[in-house]
């Protein structure tokens, strides 16, 4: 077994003892050491309550070394070598949208209710579902209320309170 995947096993089962004792909401931090490639250590948050969770969750994406299309990756590596073994970097947005486009097929929701139904136990944060939806939006597959919004910095403002429809996903017709 790899050494990450070991990493992945601990995490786990970690994660699952944690909520044994009311640990609901967990994140986890990796620190990469000097030595290049290797793990030093893993700082772990547990809490109670949802809004530590958010919290930390903003805190830690602040801080990682490496983003993905604006997404966390939830690592300080000081060799800040983020594409060095990508040929293809990941594209955590898109596999958002897909996400959301499968999961909410049909479905009128607030981008609160998104956020607060689909973000545990992901690296997304509030601002990640945002561009995402934004992103949505630009390409016609959901339909925003209101559809006229402020633009802040040039750009479509999506509030929280934004009430998001999501099209049929109509995948049959394909076949």
């Amino acid at each position: 077994m790899s050494s990450n995947e070991r990493e992945k096993i601990i995490l786990k089962y970690l994660k699952e003892a944690l909520k044994k004792i009311n640990g609901k909401y967990t994140l986890h931090f990796k620190f990469k050491s000097e030595s290049k490639n290797k793990t030093s250590h893993f700082l772990i948050f547990v809490s109670k309550k949802k809004l530590a969770y958010d919290i930390m969750k903003d805190i830690m994406a602040k801080e990682s070394t490496h983003k993905y299309q604006g997404v966390a990756t939830f690592e300080y590596n000081p060799y800040n070598d983020e594409n060095e073994n990508n040929l293809f970097p990941p594209k955590p947005i898109d596999d958002l949208k897909k996400e959301l486009l499968e999961k909410y097929s049909g479905r009128t929701l607030s981008v609160e209710d998104i956020h607060e139904e689909h973000n545990i136990g992901t690296f997304y944060i509030k601002a990640n579902y945002k561009s995402a939806l934004l992103e949505l939006e630009q390409e016609n597959e959901i339909i925003t209320n209101p559809q006229k919004r402020k633009k802040i910095s040039g750009r479509l403002s999506m509030g929280d309170k934004v009430e998001i429809t999501f099209k049929k996903n109509e995948i049959w017709k394909m076949f």
